[in-house]
């Protein structure tokens, strides 16, 4: 927990990298960013990690930045604010969202991810399952080159991003790999929904990609029948770059 900002973590500048680490139930309780308040000269980068749970009573309730962003192979699902940005919240700078799966967040008057300054880049991502929408901010910050899955058009989605009620994703679990994923279930709209150009050679697991037609959008590669490759558990494996942030 933090008083103010950052439920995990600080920072007014530098460069942060983070690689299969979870975030488990950070509370900013005054402020913004649930688990992550992070300034305008700090430079973000989130490589196969999980957000889950986090709250902030102000924005960005997994993740309240304004510098630069990057985040690859991730799932942030179940995130809260009571303000307007249930899961992330960018204030300025260049963010790229990459193979993301963005689920389940909750906003007091807002959406899941709000674009207030600077610009965003959109790729085989998911948004979707939001009570107030996916996306704010004008359309001239966003930049989608193609194969999201969207649970509306505020994020100013193109010809072949996807649009649903419902990308029929399983819960929130161990699927394999360092942290948990959610997994595109049989007849998902994020199965070989990725653009070939925009797709990274594995997933959030470490499951090579694509393993379709095309890859899946979202951070979890599937086989084509559906069924899910079952990698050894996180337990049972070291996890030199990796860590859990829970609170006290």
């Amino acid at each position: 927990f933090a008083v103010n900002d950052g439920g995990a973590l600080r920072l007014s500048s530098g460069a942060v990298t983070i690689t299969s680490s979870r975030f488990l139930q950070n509370r900013s309780l005054a402020e913004d960013g649930g688990a992550l308040r992070l300034g305008s000269a700090v430079t973000l980068t989130v490589t196969g990690s999980t957000f889950q749970g986090n709250q902030a009573v102000g924005r960005g309730g997994a993740i309240e930045a304004t510098g630069t962003v990057s985040i690859r192979n991730s799932t942030i699902d179940a995130s809260a604010s009571s303000t307007e940005s249930g899961a992330l919240d960018i204030g300025g700078g260049t963010t790229s969202l990459s193979h993301v799966t963005i689920t389940g967040s909750t906003a007091g008057a807002g959406v899941a991810a709000r674009f207030a300054v600077g610009t965003v880049r959109l790729a085989n991502a998911i948004i979707t399952n939001h009570a107030g929408g996916s996306c704010l901010g004008a359309a001239a910050r966003f930049t989608s080159v193609g194969g999201n899955v969207f649970g509306d058009g505020s994020c100013v989605a193109i010809a072949t991003d996807r649009i649903v009620a419902n990308p029929l994703l399983g819960p929130l679990q161990d699927n394999g790999g360092l942290t948990p994923t959610r997994l595109p279930l049989p007849g998902s709209p994020a199965l070989d929904a990725g653009v070939t150009a925009e797709c990274l050679p594995t997933d959030q697991r470490g499951e090579t990609r694509p393993q379709g037609l095309a890859c899946d959008a979202g951070a979890v590669e599937v086989r084509p029948s559906g069924a899910s490759v079952r990698l050894a558990p996180a337990r049972s494996r070291p996890a030199p770059s990796g860590a859990t942030l829970t609170p006290a």
